[in-house]
């Protein structure tokens, strides 16, 4: 039993922590995909389209304000007349450009005329633009289009090549005839320090792509030799479809990481906006609260398994007390079991000793005696004397008496190690009385006291106690018209007792010789 007990102990705590670990451990990636989940919809139906929206509300104010300004100048009445009127004083011109470049604060300003292909600028003339030469090709794509303005990304001549976001206006006259291009430009720079504050402010990524998908302006989303959105893996195969479309929410994988997109066409710039969110900061957040989750399950699978484990040890331990005190007890109850066998192994001695008196005495002692009876009654009534007729009765209250003693010796009601004396003597002494009929004068006065007592002492008592009260008969009350006879039994203590049988007989005479008697 004590090897049993700990492997079963064992077995229970291993189920019980397998239990409590499968049990955190499902509730914690329960949690954490339903947590995953409602991020990534909260992302696609809030956050981003309200980053959207806000980062287009930024671009409008601070990247369509260039637009305003070129459309000023576009439908200015001075550099309507001016180009009008011949293009005679290039100083004003140059005044009127350099004023527009300080007062909106843009990093350029310029005008190019369609009758003498002149480029102005806020410092003077630049120079004359030509069909032939690939840096002036934005001017004859202007003068083509059919919109009023474009925004172009191309190195400035003016600022040593600086890369700069130039607005192209188209200029028309009084009567709607084209007569040049004019507007302002923003360093690369300038936007993308606002593309870096959109990236903070939103915890986004922003680009933008000219209808074709090429990556006009970004601010290190990819790298810089990735020029167009179809290099750009996981969205070149949708590419194609972002761009046919003015809007799209949607999420794809680069790089083995979830992104979500929300793109918008822009139409005052001519460019698709996109706004996108990669999920490892909120990631990071739902990673952290399923680590602690783990934790805590190893803590409190660590503590209940603890805890477990002492309550087994404790119960086990009272278990132990428990049978030990049992043995004890067992054995307590062997021993006295044992003694208990023993003392009824004497008891049935003791009984097969009473049982064996009893039938020596009936079938001998009686049956003698009975027989005797017989033929004394047989001889009393041929021989009428007296000494006949009181042997008679002297074998018939000693055959009452064995009767009696068989009688006590045989019932079950009778506790055969003890016995209550005064019932049985007092039973006793009317049965041999009651052999004496003739002597109906004579008065027997009994005083017997109630204890108990073993039959091995009973039997000896009752017979001495047949040959008192028979010699007192016999002898005593023999010819006399009445008498006496005075019977006490008294227990003095657990080992004596006290028998008195007193008659008013005459007794033996003086100097009778008792030993004679007994040899005779």
């Amino acid at each position: 039993m004590k090897t049993e007990l700990p492997k079963q102990k064992r077995k229970l705590i291993i189920i019980l922590g397998a239990l409590l670990v499968v049990g955190f451990l499902t509730t914690s990636l329960v949690s954490y995909f339903v947590s995953l989940s409602s991020l990534r919809s909260q992302i696609d139906t809030t956050t981003l389209p309200l980053t959207g929206d806000n980062v287009y509300s930024e671009i409008q104010r601070d990247l369509l304000r260039p637009i305003f300004i070129s459309s000023l100048m576009a439908n200015n009445s001075f550099l309507r007349d001016w180009i009008l009127d011949g293009e005679k004083d290039v100083s004003q011109m140059t005044k009127y450009l350099n004023e527009i470049m300080v007062k909106y604060n843009t990093f350029t300003s310029f005008f190019v005329s369609e009758k003498t292909h002149i480029y102005y600028h806020a410092n003077g003339i630049l120079k004359k633009v030509d069909p032939e030469e690939p840096r002036d090709a934005w001017y004859f794509r202007v003068r083509e289009m059919e919109a009023d303005y474009e925004t172009n990304v191309d190195p400035d001549l003016a600022n040593k090549d600086a890369m700069t976001i130039f607005i192209n206006y188209r200029v028309f006259d009084y009567d709607g005839n084209y007569i040049g291009a004019t507007g302002v430009g923003l360093t690369i720079n300038a936007v993308n320090d606002l593309m870096e504050e959109y990236n903070k402010k939103y915890n986004c990524h922003i680009y933008f792509t000219d209808k074709q998908g090429k990556i006009m302006l970004q601010y290190g989303t990819f790298p810089e030799e990735t020029q167009s959105i179809h290099e750009i893996d996981g969205l070149s195969v949708i590419a194609d479809s972002l761009l046919a479309t003015n809007s799209n929410i949607l999420q794809y994988t680069r790089q083995g990481q979830n992104v979500h997109l929300n793109t918008r066409f822009v139409e005052a710039l001519g460019w698709h906006l996109f706004v996108e969110q990669t999920e490892i900061k909120e990631m990071g957040q739902v990673n952290r609260a399923l680590l602690i989750n783990l934790l805590l399950c190893v803590l409190i699978t660590s503590i209940v398994v603890l805890l477990a484990r002492l309550t087994m040890n404790a119960y086990q331990k009272i278990n132990e007390t428990q049978q030990n005190e049992i043995l004890v007890q067992t054995q307590e109850l062997l021993e006295n079991y044992q003694a208990l066998e023993m003392a009824n192994q004497k008891k049935t001695a003791a009984l097969d000793k009473n049982e064996l008196l009893m039938i020596e005495m009936n079938h001998r002692v009686k049956n003698n005696l009975t027989t005797l009876q017989s033929l004394l009654n047989l001889q009393s009534s041929k021989m009428h004397d007296n000494e006949s007729k009181i042997a008679f009765k002297e074998s018939e209250s000693r055959v009452q008496l064995i009767s009696k003693i068989h009688r006590m010796l045989s019932s079950k009601e009778v506790d055969l190690r003890k016995v209550s004396v005064a019932q049985y003597i007092q039973d006793l002494v009317a049965d041999l009385t009651l052999g004496f009929r003739d002597n109906e004068s004579v008065h027997v006065h009994t005083e017997i006291q109630e204890f108990n007592l073993d039959l091995n002492i009973l039997i000896p008592l009752a017979l001495i106690l047949n040959e008192l009260i028979t010699n007192a008969f016999k002898y005593s009350f023999a010819g006399r018209e009445s008498g006496e006879l005075n019977i006490s039994l008294h227990g003095k203590d657990q080992n004596q007792i006290e028998l008195v049988v007193q008659d008013d007989g005459i007794g033996l005479p003086e100097g009778f010789d008792v030993e004679n008697l007994e040899s005779m």
